[in-house]
């Protein structure tokens, strides 16, 4: 069987949008989505448990046949044998061949107008140079994130979250540190996102999962990377359906 016909075998066994909404009834609203990535706690992201278990018989069909996830994704995006990419890392201006978006086929439990969409590069998406060698710990564990088109405003003010992010981040003045470095490190990113969804349009919230929470990684990882492939998670939703949302 050719790799092409195997990749769309699988493709065809992923669930449609339909499926989804039935299996995978919504848990967390916009805003507590938004107050989990700015706190740190993305462990709280998780899938519906019956649409879980769709996933690992799926995976698992998938890396009996491919190996890993990983080689799978790269069949996918047509970047299984391609050259090996620029030095450098992720950035507004990589060539187009260096990342693509693709839709969460396995969404968490996330309101269903909100769209979930992967950005894959091929490029280390986090530049320790950018990170306080004090910091890079902390980013490790609790990853990266960001927000865009006023998709924060909502959130609690800066100096109010006395216990928001404390297992991860901590509180006070140590919250206001992690963010800080979270915002240099992910500025990049930060870049990118506003240039492809406009603020005019969106509210977006993105992050990095850090290498605890990454199930594509098929070893293991530092910092942020992965061997060739890396994921920025973006969730966003239109601001022509606020107004329906928040009557919801």
């Amino acid at each position: 069987m050719s790799t092409s016909s195997s990749v769309e075998r699988f493709l065809s066994q992923l669930p449609s949008q339909d499926e989804i909404k039935r299996i995978s009834p919504p848990k967390w609203t916009w805003l507590e989505l938004k107050q989990f990535t700015d706190s740190g706690d993305l462990g709280q992201l998780k899938r519906h448990p019956d649409l879980e278990i769709l996933c690992r018989a799926w995976s698992d069909r998938v890396c009996a046949e491919h190996g890993t996830l990983a080689n799978f994704v790269k069949l996918r995006l047509g970047w299984n044998g391609a050259p090996p990419p620029p030095s450098g890392f992720f950035a507004l201006d990589n060539p187009p061949d260096t990342w693509q978006f693709m839709k969460n086929s396995w969404p968490y439990c996330i309101p269903h107008e909100v769209q979930h969409t992967l950005v894959w590069t091929r490029l280390p998406i986090l530049n320790p140079n950018k990170v306080q060698e004090s910091m890079r710990g902390t980013i490790v564990e609790c990853g990266m994130w960001g927000f865009a088109g006023g998709a924060e405003a909502e959130l609690p003010a800066r100096g109010e979250d006395t216990e928001r992010g404390s297992t991860f981040i901590g509180t006070g003045e140590q919250a206001k540190a992690v963010r800080a470095a979270v915002a240099v490190a992910g500025a990049d990113v930060q870049a990118f996102v506003q240039k492809h969804w406009p603020e005019d349009a969106w509210e977006v919230a993105w992050f990095v999962n850090p290498p605890r929470l990454q199930s594509i990684a098929d070893r293991k990882v530092t910092l942020i990377t992965l061997i060739d492939i890396n994921i920025v998670e973006v969730v966003l939703l239109e601001k022509s359906s606020l107004s329906n949302h928040s009557e919801n």
